[in-house]
């Protein structure tokens, strides 16, 4: 038996306007994405052996500090901004979702605390997106188009 969706008409749905600071993070967010994905590919390209010139026996590449320092930060930011935000264990609570033990002074200070470290931590996500984006594209390079290559070879 086919699902039937009820009839619902589709009504204009009303437009949010973008805040001006709403914009302003986004072309942040989207300047530091290039920016690290070239510094970051840039690196990648770049086979300048760095002091030390070995360690344990191995060369230590540009590629191998950048891919590393990248790592490293991205896991730092993240999870500052998941112990920050406590888990996002406050996001969606309201007042009536609070213990009645509590006074109505300590129920508003606990919504308010969880609102308020969410707008405050919002410009790590300015770092912790560009961090991200230039390690998944790397990471699609080195997985996927070796696979991609074998489906379209002749051999």
């Amino acid at each position: 038996m086919k699902y039937d969706k009820p009839n619902r008409p589709n009504l204009p749905r009303e437009k949010k306007e973008i805040s001006p600071e709403t914009k302003k993070r986004a072309m942040l967010i989207a300047a530091n994405t290039v920016l690290f994905t070239v510094i970051y590919f840039a690196a990648m390209n770049l086979n300048v052996l760095l002091l030390p010139p070995t360690i344990l026996g191995f060369p230590v590449f540009l590629a191998h500090v950048v891919t590393v320092f990248y790592w490293v930060a991205l896991a730092v930011f993240f999870i500052v901004f998941f112990v920050y935000n406590r888990a996002f264990s406050r996001k969606g609570i309201t007042v009536d979702m609070l213990p009645d033990s509590w006074s109505a002074e300590q129920k508003q200070e606990y919504v308010e605390d969880g609102k308020r470290r969410l707008e405050s931590s919002k410009w790590m996500l300015a770092v912790i997106i560009p961090l991200f984006v230039p390690i998944m594209l790397d990471a699609l390079y080195l997985f996927t188009l070796p696979i991609i290559e074998n489906l379209f070879s002749l051999t």
